[in-house]
């Protein structure tokens, strides 16, 4: 039980920590500024689809002016959105993966980088490295003295 609750809580802290925005479903149903966007063919927008539509996730649009990337439900509703760095927006537009498989990877990243940074917590001493990020390891150190975390006093809450 005590490990299903703390893979739970580091679930819920990466999907926070990590650039997820929420989307409110204030617009109807293909009724988002950037579906329109798209739509109207701006050319600042880019928009991916499956030709496979049996899946929930079938359209991903990609604002090239916030390297901002928005994934489309079936239903014409905004379900995620990612701020790109500019290593993933390179990696999307030089059409080295698609947004699908993007999707996974920044959620794999994600995953790595709480694992690591629980690692960071417990053996302050080791030093983390990574091809993708300059600095990782003061990257995780920071991440681990958030003020986000003052409240909590052991290591185990944190």
């Amino acid at each position: 039980m005590k490990r299903f609750i703390f893979l739970l809580t580091n679930l819920l802290l990466t999907t926070f920590l990590f650039g997820q925005q929420l989307i409110a479903n204030e617009y109807p149903a293909w009724g988002q500024p950037i579906i329109k966007r798209l739509m109207a063919k701006d050319p600042s927008v880019t928009g991916y689809g499956i030709k496979d539509n049996s899946r929930f996730i079938n359209i991903a649009i990609l604002d090239r002016k916030s390297k901002i990337l928005y994934w489309i439900s079936c239903e014409g509703n905004i379900i995620e959105a990612s701020q790109l760095t500019d290593f993933d927006y390179g990696f999307l537009v030089s059409k080295k993966t698609d947004p699908f498989q993007l999707h996974q990877l920044l959620y794999t990243r994600d995953l790595q980088i709480t694992d690591n940074a629980i690692s960071k917590l417990r053996f302050p001493e080791n030093k983390f490295y990574s091809r993708t990020y300059q600095h990782y390891d003061q990257y995780l150190t920071k991440l681990i003295n958030d003020k986000r975390f003052d409240t909590l006093k052991t290591p185990v809450q944190k």
